[in-house]
């Protein structure tokens, strides 16, 4: 499941999780959210399934939203943990977890890292992937239309419009 709405409320993020994980029960205060949550997830843990919450733009995200994350995080049976998070973001994320607030979900970071920018020929070189990837082996774009894209894109493969 992933998150990539920024700026909502926590009772819209507990009603876009229980909608995401087709919780059909009638949620109308924070503790049913989270009573019938973790009855999810013990029932996905008891078939052997792992539950996984993205959450994309976390930087983007307010603080009272990641600080229901990092609760959620908190979910164990027998010290299992019960849910995994996977925060992606800009480099602002990690600067948004060094905030003393935050530094309680910064100690859970099990891995970090960091995608550097492209080098120009990376960029042409993934524009050809990603092209091939679509069906195409024509060569395109011009170096140009690279160097153009290289520069609006800062260089990220991950850069949205």
């Amino acid at each position: 499941m992933t998150l990539a709405e920024s700026g909502i409320s926590v009772s819209q993020f507990f009603a876009f999780l229980a909608g995401q994980y087709k919780i059909d029960k009638k949620i109308n205060t924070k503790a049913d959210f989270l009573i019938h949550f973790r009855k999810f997830l013990l029932e996905a843990r008891s078939s052997g399934k792992k539950v996984l919450l993205v959450v994309e733009d976390a930087e983007n995200q307010n603080d009272d939203i990641i600080e229901e994350i990092r609760l959620l995080s908190n979910m164990d049976e027998a010290g299992n943990k019960l849910l995994s998070l996977l925060l992606i973001g800009n480099k602002d994320l990690e600067g948004k977890l060094l905030e003393h607030h935050h530094r309680a979900l910064l100690q859970r970071v099990a891995v970090r890292c960091h995608i550097d920018p492209f080098t120009e020929k990376e960029t042409a070189a993934y524009i050809r992937h990603r092209m091939m990837v679509a069906g195409s082996f024509m060569e395109i774009f011009t170096a140009e239309a690279v160097h153009a894209i290289h520069r609006f894109s800062e260089a990220s493969p991950v850069s949205s419009i």
